[in-house]
């Protein structure tokens, strides 16, 4: 059982940390079946009959990507494969996202840059604005939208998840601009087409904001546009204020002129149903959600919430869908009040089902669109009749520029109305006079209507989701151990084949596929990945998210580094590991007079460890790190980043991210980074990850990360009455012994490992029962160092 199974972590911990274990999930063990050795007939052709892509997207073959390459054919004769049929898994298919195939088919097609920003120049000529932005996002926040909203990946080319493009009038040089993270520069490099496009380094020194480029660059009276729904109300209150200075104006757009140049090959919009969330992984019902949510509201002075990401949809509602690939959400709004909690979808998504569910919940179903007119009334009503004594609580950083609009607008049509009216409750609150008014500048009337119908906070609701319960914690845990033992297989195959029996034949994307169809994907509840699966060998590792394809994919052979990041959904839970493995013995060492090729292998691999031992001294850092409450992530980041900082190296990510339970794999509010304005306090039930790494461009790539959750620690003193916390680890995947330098370790240092090496050990090892060859794999990998 889980409380069993994690008993050793708390010997990770120096102050002890006390496990407050969650119940116990009751989808405990696989089956008995998914235990066994997997197998195959020898030589069997395995590409994919039209049934089975349909069953599982993501490996639907197309000219847009690499194609599916009969995975199991390059396991060797000697291990038996079974396939699954498609009534087994028709539990888990018909959750599975159906945009994956579409999604890559569309981020992947060719793109003529210069024949699409013409386009684009003349509708905008046409509205007569000067520049557009545009975003990442959808008019959710997501970070992974739909592909029918992909709009900043139709125009640029370019396909990581975070990035803004900033489109001129006229065809001068640099009029096309893409700014993006570190993350993601070699990616943009490689994909953006430089006659048309150039690239923002975001976070450098010498790279302007958006805001401010526009400022500098376009003259007094020119016209920004922006679709209203893909800009968040602080985005936009930002951009405006700094183009305001310059004389710069901003409109917002009727329609979106990307979608205008995309026309009949925009992929058409999603379609999937939800289902329901199974109590047993939720913990709460959504009436007992509700209940909690208005009582946040009560707190921060608000009486109604705009739910505008799909995850806030989903957790409150107890629904799962399948509109986003590798995100168990569907596309839909939902606003909560003092009586109603109401849920803005396609009506063709609610199945009898989920009807008589959300119906048990009080959920009244409304059209996805009339969600702006309902904000509107809401604002209305509340400005007439109850001044001040009814607001909408909105996320500034989630909720759109479109949506405070309907508010905002409604307010100060109310407020500009020519008679006087009196409020229900409390009669000495009035509304101005239209001679008041009148002496009133637009910015006024604004800031009035703006104090009268919202409250600018964080979502009580994204703040709930994080804070995860004991069923949700639970279900984690399974997730964790489900994926360790389905890791367990694949670097026990992956260690055979190209390390014992040479190997040639494996590349990037065999990895991905044999990782998701033959290890994942038969454990139990195992719906889809949990992002697309990053499979980096050598100078691929180097790009923090690389994707590998058919054109680009190295083979993956004796002697490589490789970088593994990826994670799955499943029924009960999210996962999200990385590990990076060298793939051969150590070297031997190697005299002056010895040959040049053994010498220079050697001194590689001493490079590799020597980074690799400083990532791991960062990760263990992190993890074993015990502080008081009310810490911010921030003030953490450092600890991973010392023992690289102390050889002069660092990585341009940040260190942590929040992981949902059985939804986003990247969730707010709360993180683990440099950046300061992140001052979410990390508390008890939150799931952080940790993953540090370094990488040195067209060489290598490392990254070590697991995911672990917060709880309390146990410490002998309590300063100042506050209680101390620390983390526990979810992820349960050994880390590469042969690139730890164990002389470069502390005593401290290496118990860590050792402590959760043998939690590793007893944790999974049941689960491999039946295969020798795993289980083998897995006790020499979680070998005590200090013997």
């Amino acid at each position: 059982m889980l409380t069993t199974q994690y008993r050793t972590a708390r010997s990770i911990r120096r102050p002890t940390i006390t496990l407050r274990r969650p119940a116990t999930c009751s989808h405990s063990r696989a089956s008995a079946a998914a235990q066994k050795t997997l197998a195959v007939a020898p030589n069997t052709n395995f590409a994919r009959t039209a049934a089975a892509a349909a069953a599982a997207p993501w490996t639907a073959s197309n000219n847009t990507r690499h194609a599916f390459v009969a995975p199991c054919a390059l396991l060797t004769n000697t291990t038996t494969m079974g396939k699954r049929g498609a009534a087994e898994r028709s539990n888990t298919t018909a959750a599975r996202s159906t945009a994956s195939a579409t999604q890559d088919a569309t981020t992947r097609t060719p793109v003529d840059a210069g024949e699409r920003l013409a386009a684009l120049r003349a509708a905008m000529k046409r509205e007569g604005v000067s520049a557009i932005i545009v975003p990442s996002e959808d008019a959710h926040a997501s970070e992974y939208p739909p592909p029918c909203d992909e709009k900043r990946g139709y125009i640029t080319g370019f396909t990581g998840s975070a990035g803004t493009a900033v489109v001129t009038s006229t065809d001068n040089e640099s009029t096309a601009l893409l700014w993006t993270d570190g993350r993601y520069f070699l990616q943009a490099e490689q994909q953006l087409d430089g006659d048309h496009w150039s690239l923002m380094r975001q976070g450098l020194p010498e790279t302007p904001e958006v805001s401010a480029w526009l400022a500098d660059n376009l003259p007094a009276n020119a016209v920004v546009g922006v679709d209203p729904k893909l800009h968040s109300v602080g985005q936009m209150r930002g951009m405006v204020t700094a183009l305001k200075q310059k004389h710069v104006n901003v409109t917002a757009l009727e329609a979106n002129l990307v979608d205008e140049v995309w026309g009949t090959d925009r992929p058409a919009a999603p379609d999937s149903q939800w289902r329901i969330h199974a109590a047993t992984f939720a913990g709460k019902t959504t009436q007992e959600k509700l209940v909690d949510v208005r009582s946040k509201l009560r707190d921060i002075g608000a009486t109604a919430v705009i739910a505008a990401t799909l995850d806030e949809v989903a957790w409150l509602m107890n629904l799962r869908g399948a509109d986003v690939a590798h995100c168990p959400v569907c596309v839909a709004y939902a606003f909560v009040d003092e009586s109603r909690c109401l849920l803005y979808c396609d009506s063709a998504k609610v199945t009898d089902d989920v009807a008589a569910h959300l119906d048990e919940a009080g959920v009244e179903v409304r059209p996805y669109e009339s969600i702006y007119d309902d904000v509107a009334s809401y604002a209305t009503e509340a400005v007439q009749h109850h001044m001040g004594e009814r607001k909408i609580c909105i996320d500034a950083s989630k909720v759109s520029w479109w949506l405070e609009k309907a508010a905002k607008d409604a307010a100060i049509d109310v407020l500009k109305a020519p008679a006087k009216k009196k409020a229900k409750k409390g009669g000495d609150k009035k509304l101005p006079s239209s001679e008041e008014n009148a002496n009133r500048s637009e910015a006024e009337l604004d800031a009035e209507a703006h104090h009268a119908i919202l409250v600018e906070h964080p979502s009580p609701i994204i703040a709930l989701k994080a804070l995860k319960n004991d069923a949700e914690l639970s279900g984690m845990q399974e997730a964790h151990l489900r994926d360790g033992a389905a890791l367990a297989r694949f670097f026990s195959w992956l260690e055979r084949e190209v390390v014992k029996n040479g190997r040639t034949d494996i590349d990037e994307t065999t990895i991905d596929e044999v990782l998701i169809s033959e290890f994942r994907g038969k454990q139990e509840g195992f719906l889809e990945p949990s992002f697309p699966t990053i499979a980096g060998c050598n100078a691929h590792g180097a790009i923090i998210h690389y994707r590998a394809t058919e054109q680009t994919a190295l083979p993956v052979t004796r002697n490589d580094m490789l970088l593994l990041d990826s994670g799955a959904q499943f029924d009960c839970g999210t996962t999200d590991v990385t590990r990076t493995v060298y793939l051969g013995e150590e070297p031997d060492e190697v005299g002056e007079d010895g040959d040049a090729e053994a010498r220079k292998l050697r001194a590689k691999f001493e490079h590799y460890r020597n980074c690799y031992t400083r990532v791991l001294q960062g990760h263990i850092a992190l993890s074993d790190v015990v502080f008081p409450t009310g810490t911010p992530g921030f003030l953490l980041d450092t600890l991973a980043r010392t023992p690289l900082w102390r050889r002069g190296l660092d990585y341009r990510h940040g260190t942590g991210h929040g992981v949902g339970a059985g939804l986003m794999v990247h969730e707010g509010p709360h993180g683990v980074s440099p950046k300061a304005y992140n001052t979410t306090p990390l508390e008890v039930g939150m799931i952080v990850s940790n993953e540090p790494g370094y990488y040195e461009d067209n060489a290598f790539g490392i990254r070590i990360e697991n995911l672990v959750w917060i709880q309390e620690a146990s410490t002998e003193y309590r300063f100042g009455g506050k209680d101390f916390l620390g983390f526990a680890p979810l992820t349960m995947v050994p880390l590469c012994r042969v690139l730890i330098d164990v002389d470069a370790l502390s005593k401290e240092e290496i118990k860590w490992i050792d402590a959760y090496h043998e939690t590793v050990r007893e944790s999974v090892g049941s689960r491999l029962a039946g295969d020798d060859e795993a289980l083998a794999w897995l006790n020499k990998n979680t070998e005590a160092l200090l013997l």
